[in-house]
């Protein structure tokens, strides 16, 4: 019975296990893919990105196919393929042309040789021409040319996304703007990861930069006037020379502006302007600017004038003016230069006004607040204000024709334009100023005008201040 056993049991377990691998192997036999290549694998080329077509039985179990290494997973449901074709694309990445095998997967796990004698080519992609200036188009001839994704010019890149509705045949590339000058380069295309070489020697023009002037110098300006040119590519000027002189000047891409020259006391016409330039001919281009401008010296006015002169009161830091140099003077500035005070700033002790003082009216009070270096002015020390060039008498104008050319600016010699009236007419010491008015005043032996532009009254008096111009003869 011991014997018996075991080979029963031995009976049992072989014939469990011819059993299951006569299941195993009649499975298989109904599902294994029936293929062939279409057409057939003998001599069959195909080039990368093409479409390969396998047919046969159950051919969608089939779920991955290996082009030699580069494997091509198939990720549609069975139950939604085919069952007699499988259509695959050749990987894109093989960079040289070879003989490869083509392995098939079926239920997951088993491969099944579908041919041995498979030639992969990478086609070749050719150019229209040899070269070409940057920003032109150029255009690419090969195959499966919709998958590429860049092109380089060298070290320059343009990119691309692989689009199935792009052409498949020929791609049209800009050549990159960012060569600075002109160079052979190697040009190549690259689908996904495999770089395809175009050619080894493409040129890349870049033309020369070559500036232009639309401007002809014509008419006449004043001194220190601006001149501009009108052109293109004006930006790499380097060096302006006009008559022969080297001249200072400003440019952008479309304009370039320099001064007239403001020291000349006669005509002058300028009528040599060159441009200097470097670009890729050469160093020290040139180029030379038509026409010609006249500079007129401008006309040496008979005076001077101060604008916005800020006059202070008591204690303050410009209480005093001085019309020669234009400017208001601390006291530190009056003990230096006393001799220069033309007028000073004054308030009442009554309704808070401002008044204009002659110097030889200036007493101690205005004096007393006024500190250098923690010291008071003292009259003692200014006697020279009573002299007749020191003091400075004031006249108000009421000619309304006089006061319109003041404040308009019209002034154009002040002796001739205040008409008649004479220094002995011009006899007031401390005038109570308003806004607007206009004054004559007369200090060494010359005669002046102040418009009182405006007037800033203050609670207190002290804040007092007088905005003014003043015209004065030379």
């Amino acid at each position: 019975m011991k014997r018996q056993y075991k080979f029963t049991a031995l009976s049992a377990v072989l014939f469990c296990l011819i059993g299951l691998l006569y299941g195993c192997t009649r499975d298989n036999e109904i599902i294994i893919p029936e293929t062939s290549v279409n057409p057939p694998a003998t001599d069959y080329s195909v080039a990368i990105g093409d479409e390969v077509t396998f047919t046969g039985q159950n051919m969608h179990l089939i779920s991955k196919v290996a082009f030699d290494n580069q494997v091509v997973n198939i990720t549609t449901e069975p139950s939604n393929r085919s069952q007699t074709t499988l259509i695959v694309a050749v990987p894109d990445n093989f960079e040289v042309t070879q003989h490869i095998s083509v392995v098939a997967t079926y239920n997951s796990v088993h491969k099944l040789t579908l041919s041995d004698a498979f030639e992969v080519v990478v086609p070749g992609v050719t150019a229209d021409v040899s070269s070409a200036t940057i920003g032109d188009k150029i255009t690419l001839t090969g195959k499966n040319m919709h998958l590429i994704t860049k092109v380089n010019f060298g070290d320059q890149v343009v990119s691309f996304d692989p689009n199935p509705d792009r052409s498949h045949t020929s791609l049209m590339v800009t050549v990159p703007s960012t060569f600075d000058v002109t160079k052979k380069v190697q040009l190549s295309v690259t689908y996904t990861t495999n770089t395809v070489n175009v050619s080894n020697d493409f040129e890349v023009i870049v033309p020369p930069v070559i500036p232009t002037v639309t401007t002809v110098l014509e008419g006449e300006v004043g001194t220190g006037a601006i001149i501009t040119l009108a052109g293109t590519n004006l930006n790499i000027i380097k060096k302006l020379m006009v008559n022969g002189q080297s001249y200072e000047f400003t440019a952008t891409a479309t304009s370039l502006s320099f001064n007239a020259p403001e020291d000349i006391t006669e005509n002058l016409v300028i009528d040599n302007v060159v441009l200097v330039y470097d670009n890729v001919l050469g160093d020290n281009q040139e180029l030379a600017v038509s026409g010609s401008v006249t500079v007129k010296p401008t006309p040496t006015l008979p005076y001077v004038l101060w604008e916005d002169i800020e006059l202070g009161s008591h204690g303050t830091e410009n209480a005093f003016f001085d019309v020669t140099n234009g400017r208001t003077m601390t006291p530190c500035d009056v003990i230096e230069h006393k001799e220069w005070v033309t007028f000073a700033m004054d308030n009442t002790s009554g309704a808070p006004t401002a008044r204009l003082l002659n110097p030889a009216n200036i007493g101690t009070n205005l004096l007393n607040s006024q500190f250098c270096n923690g010291t008071a002015l003292n009259l003692n020390d200014y006697a020279i204000w009573k002299e007749s060039t020191q003091t400075t008498p004031f006249k108000k104008v009421t000619d309304d024709a006089l006061i319109a050319k003041v404040t308009n600016g019209e002034i154009t010699n002040i002796r001739d334009d205040i008409g008649d009236v004479k220094a002995s007419d011009i006899k007031t010491n401390t005038p109570t100023v308003a806004a607007g008015e206009v004054y004559y005043f007369y200090h060494k032996e010359k005669f002046g005008l102040i418009w009182v532009k405006q007037l800033n009254i203050q609670t207190d008096r002290k804040l007092n201040t007088i905005i003014m111009n003043v015209y004065y003869e030379k």
